[in-house]
C-alpha cells in the first residue's frame, strides 16, 4: 500500500491500492461511503484478501477466534490488524 503520510482526506477516507498481489488473485468487488473504503480480492479454493480503511475513533471487528490467527503489525507508520487461516 502506498503511504498515506501527509496527505488530506476532508472527512473521507482515502482509497487504497495494495503494493504487491500474489499471483492469481483479481478484484472481485469494491465499496467507497465515504466512512469506508474496501477492496475483496479472491484467487482459487477460496482464499481471499480483503483490504478496508475506515474512519473511526475506535476500532473493533468480530472474528471467528477459533479458526483464525491474528497478528498486530503496522503498514508504514499506521497501526494494522492481519488476520489469517
Amino acid at each position: 500500500m502506498s503511504s498515506l503520510e501527509n496527505r488530506q482526506f476532508e472527512g473521507q477516507v482515502p482509497e487504497i491500492e495494495p503494493g504487491y498481489l500474489p499471483e492469481g488473485y483479481e478484484l472481485v468487488s469494491e465499496s467507497n461511503e465515504g466512512f469506508l473504503f474496501s477492496k475483496l480480492y479472491e484467487a482459487d479454493e477460496g482464499q481471499y484478501i480483503y483490504l478496508s480503511v475506515q474512519e473511526s475513533e475506535g476500532f473493533s471487528v468480530s472474528v471467528d477466534n477459533e479458526t483464525t490467527n491474528q497478528e498486530l503489525t503496522r503498514v508504514n507508520v499506521y497501526q494494522a490488524q492481519l488476520f489469517y487461516r
